[in-house]
């Protein structure tokens, strides 16, 4: 799975659909980057020394770290961006889903409850998205 056979039709529409479940109206940006890319970004900005699938980073988290990617143009409120390492992304659509909710403040490493609270979310919004199949 290459980051360039994945439709921005595809990532748009399961943006929207948890904006819109989460009445937010805003915009944010999805990155697809290599393995080792992500590994030293994790490392970077998490302090692990290893890739991880998806990284989220809210437009409060620029500060904090070397912004590497650029911020697009908009007329709204801006989120932030979704990092994805494709390679290790089992499913396009759930790292985005996950990656959208870090943004809008969902945790799931402080709390169980937190935890429990942002998976009902992740399967609220899983069920209604389109997945992404390798041609």
């Amino acid at each position: 799975m290459t980051a360039g056979s994945i439709r921005n039709s595809f990532l748009k529409k399961i943006a929207l659909k948890i904006l819109d479940g989460e009445k937010t109206k805003a915009d944010l940006s999805v990155v697809f980057i290599d393995t080792e890319e992500m590994r030293r970004l994790n490392k970077q900005c998490r302090g692990q020394d290893k890739a991880t699938d998806v990284l989220s980073f809210s437009e409060r988290d620029r500060a904090s770290r070397a912004a590497k990617f650029i911020r697009p143009k908009q007329t709204r409120e801006y989120l932030g961006e979704v990092v994805i390492c494709p390679p290790l992304a089992k499913e396009i659509s759930f790292c985005l889903i996950h990656g959208i909710l870090h943004l809008l403040g969902y945790e799931h490493e402080k709390s169980v409850k937190k935890a429990r609270e942002m998976a009902e979310k992740e399967k609220q919004y899983y069920v209604k998205v389109p997945r992404y199949h390798r041609s």
